[in-house]
């Protein structure tokens, strides 16, 4: 949570129609750090304030808003899946506690939520609502002596309301975050392989020679192309596609490394699995297709480092972008 405070944030399920507001009850909530979201302007300089050439602008005018937010949590499966549904869209579910969740890109647009704030100094009776928002960026992360997180970037349609706070009455886990945590919900060990499956392939990148390591998620917004005139808030947030990326630090060994650079050499695509396990809980996620490019090596004596950089595409054998699993004991996300 912030420093210092009490704030609280929340996430909803689905809303039925994009910047509808969705019912509190039911809605997420996890230890985080962050700030409020806040309603962002974008400006034009109106061109008939200006005298000469090097006047000065007389005059700001507001084109549009938008809702902006960022948050980090700490690795939590349940708080991965909440997450990756946001991102992907689709998530079929088997098993019955704990359960198995596929999460995969749909065609479609994905739903928007809405973000619930508390500013336990100002608005501690209230509750802020932020419709209409979508994640921009889901980034999952760790290295070396530290701990994995997830880094969320909110984008919102920028219209925003204050009603009567029920968070506690609806969510008693937000006002004890860590009530939820359970054998479901523990991290484990992570391993990073280019291979189609968990069982197959070489692994080249699992610890102890892989030092750091980080994946992102990035939708494909136009948020100037949705606003409607004489309208200052999006009318609408269609996503056009998504694209993943990420980045690695591997330790210099000679025959892990001879491995991942022969793939980088081949300058052929290579399946990409990560994964996390702590007995019957897991995540995955496999990018049936990545290129993987070189960078130069750094470090000092005996401490030499390998870092690179990979991209993921769209596979037609698989017909699939990427895929992600979480198992754990909460039964549905949507």
């Amino acid at each position: 949570m912030s420093v210092g405070t009490k704030n609280r944030v929340a996430f909803s399920v689905a809303e039925a129609a994009f910047g509808t507001a969705a019912a509190i009850a039911g809605a997420k909530a996890w230890p985080f750090q962050g700030q409020r979201p806040v309603i962002k302007p974008t400006f034009a300089t109106d061109a008939d304030s200006l005298i000469g050439q090097m006047e000065w602008g007389r005059e700001k005018v507001v084109q549009a808003v938008q809702t902006q937010a960022s948050f980090t949590f700490d690795f939590r499966l349940d708080c991965l899946a909440y997450w990756l549904f946001r991102m992907l869209g689709a998530d079929t579910v088997t098993g019955i506690g704990p359960y198995t969740h596929q999460f995969t890109l749909i065609q479609t647009d994905i739903p928007s939520f809405t973000t619930f704030w508390v500013d336990a100094n100002t608005t501690a009776g209230d509750v802020e609502q932020f419709p209409g928002c979508k994640v921009s960026k889901l980034t999952i992360s760790g290295k070396g002596g530290g701990k994995l997180t997830i880094k969320v970037d909110i984008i919102g349609n920028g219209t925003h309301a204050q009603v009567a706070n029920a968070m506690v009455a609806n969510n008693t886990d937000i006002i004890n975050p860590f009530s939820t945590i359970g054998t479901y919900n523990i991290g484990g060990t992570l391993n990073v392989a280019t291979m189609a499956a968990p069982t197959g392939g070489t692994n080249y990148m699992s610890p102890p020679v892989l030092d750091d390591f980080e994946i992102m998620l990035e939708s494909m917004f136009e948020p100037n192309n949705e606003y409607v005139a004489g309208q200052t808030s999006l009318s609408a947030l269609e996503r056009l596609g998504l694209k993943v990326t990420g980045k690695g630090t591997h330790k210099w060994t000679e025959n892990g490394l001879a491995g991942l650079m022969a793939i980088i050499e081949a300058a052929t695509p290579e399946s990409l699995y990560w994964a996390m396990a702590s007995g019957a809980n897991s995540a995955a996620i496999a990018l049936p297709k990545a290129f993987f490019d070189d960078d130069s090596v750094q470090g000092q004596r005996n401490v030499l480092k390998k870092p690179f950089t990979f991209e993921g595409f769209y596979d037609d054998t698989t017909a699939l972008a990427i895929k992600a699993q979480v198992i754990n004991g909460t039964a549905s996300y949507t």
